[in-house]
């Protein structure tokens, strides 16, 4: 479960300098987070390990289902980030879905290793029909 508002730590207004970078600098485009940023995945990670205490029933959300949303992912507003052009050439990707797919994968993994059932709503699946994993859920 991520807060709808991921945008905040991209608004100095309400973080002052000390925003972590997980937008790149210098690109108008905030939402959604840079996939190609390592420090998005470790904000994630930390916010994760704080709901769920890192294993099944624990953290402030001991319950099985853990909605991570996926949705609303303007994925053509990473045309102007030159670390994901970096990112799908050194991984291959040949579409924004094969990067939006990479992150889905990476939350989904933390999820499940926090003993959490990862639900995600219908546009995860929608963008890259027939390759999510079979045991996550849709709302």
């Amino acid at each position: 479960m991520l807060p709808e508002g991921w945008a905040a730590f991209n608004d100095t207004s309400v973080c002052g300098n000390r925003c972590p970078p997980v937008w790149e600098a210098g690109n108008p485009c905030y939402l959604p987070v840079n996939p190609a940023a390592p420090l998005a995945y470790q904000l994630f990670d930390g916010v994760l390990a704080e709901l769920t205490g890192g294993s099944p029933g624990g953290g402030l959300f001991p319950e099985a289902l853990l909605h991570l949303g996926g949705d609303e992912v303007q994925t053509g507003c990473w045309a102007s980030s030159p670390s994901i052009g970096a990112m799908m050439a050194e991984l291959n990707y040949t579409s924004y879905a094969d990067v939006y797919l990479h992150f889905v994968r990476a939350v989904q993994a933390t999820a499940l290793a926090s003993g959490r059932l990862p639900v995600h709503w219908e546009e995860v699946c929608k963008c890259a029909p027939g390759r999510v994993p079979r045991e996550i859920n849709y709302a």
